[in-house]
């Protein structure tokens, strides 16, 4: 959600904490972009998430068959704010994350 491009462009100036929040009351999910120029969201962002509730959803954001070794960059910034299995909805059960995708 921030845009950033390592190390070519910033992050916009956006409020993250409000984007968490308004991701939460809808149930939306957070993607934890994997490439090594975006590593976006940051680990400290991260564990706002998981201290909001919000989960994630890590990313190769792979364009080719070379690029999906980029997850292990995004397991490791989810390490680095203490981010378990259950905070990312990408290691779930098929059935509990198709119940996910269900809106109330």
């Amino acid at each position: 959600p921030t845009g950033r491009l390592i190390p070519g462009r910033p992050p916009y100036p956006v409020n993250i904490e409000k984007i968490m929040q308004a991701a939460k009351e809808r149930g939306c999910f957070l993607e934890l972009n994997s490439q090594p120029a975006r590593l976006d969201l940051k680990d400290t962002y991260c564990s706002m998430a998981k201290t909001l509730g919000v989960k994630l959803s890590i990313s190769s954001d792979a364009h080719g068959l070379h690029e999906l070794g980029y997850m292990q960059f995004g397991i490791a910034q989810a390490r680095r704010a203490w981010i378990e299995a259950d905070d990312v909805i990408n290691t779930w059960p098929l059935g509990k994350l198709l119940k996910s995708f269900k809106r109330k």
